[in-house]
């Protein structure tokens, strides 16, 4: 009994097509998706070598893949609807969680990074900030690329010139609900969000292909790229 990822580029996005399942066996699975689903380039599945998870386990698994992806809205999800998790006693439930831990350990290994959420702990970072007419927005650069804060604003649209790549992930993380209406009837950021870099963040923000090595600034008004430069 295996869970398994089909994964695949989003032609023009910022963000994959997932598609997570269970199966027993895998082999008839994948050739079932191989004629059926033509978005997906790779997969990958991850098994329990000593046999010890039922098909109730599996299931709860597949379950939990779903929701943690859904929530950190880092991936397009290809599953029509989260699956019912199967009633588990507490001690199952915890051996899923514990497997859970290396399916995820073993994600990030492969570059697969569509569970996680940006760990926060911005006191220990350096907060930085871009101010583009009215909106302003809050974050930090991170080793794998740059996270927003929750509350920081974006422009309402973008420039006659902004490329598919700005205005689709836009409109993606709208769609996903990372991005929503605030108080003031703007939009803004609803959860902390993790780009790939910060010109990317930049551009997302400002509605507009952007170099975030100068847009994103220190409160005391000093670049990033100076600040890179430095170190």
């Amino acid at each position: 009994m295996d869970v398994y990822l089909l994964l695949g580029d989003d032609a023009g996005g910022n963000l994959p097509d997932v598609y997570i399942g269970e199966a027993d066996p895998l082999v008839d699975r994948i050739k079932h998706h191989l004629q059926n689903k033509d978005f997906w380039e790779r997969f990958v599945a991850f098994s329990d070598r000593g046999q010890s998870l039922n098909k109730a386990h599996i299931q709860y698994l597949e379950h939990r893949l779903i929701q943690i992806a859904g929530e950190a809205k880092r991936c397009n999800l290809r599953n029509g609807n989260i699956p019912a998790a199967p009633s588990l006693s507490e001690a199952d439930r915890a051996d899923c969680e514990r497997f859970l831990d290396e399916v995820f350990a073993i994600s990030l290994a492969l570059g697969i990074t569509v569970f996680e959420k940006p760990e926060i702990k911005t006191s220990q970072k350096l907060l930085l900030f871009l101010k583009y007419k009215e909106i302003e927005a809050k974050g930090y650069e991170t080793a794998d690329g740059f996270v927003v804060l929750k509350g920081s604003e974006i422009s309402l649209g973008t420039t006659p010139s902004a490329p598919s790549s700005i205005i689709q992930p836009r409109n993606e993380l709208v769609a996903k609900g990372a991005l929503g209406k605030n108080e003031k009837g703007g939009l803004a950021f609803l959860q902390d969000y993790e780009f790939s870099s910060p010109s990317m963040a930049a551009g997302i923000i400002r509605g507009a292909s952007s170099n975030g090595r100068s847009e994103w600034r220190i409160s005391e008004g000093k670049k990033l790229g100076e600040i890179q430069d430095e170190q």
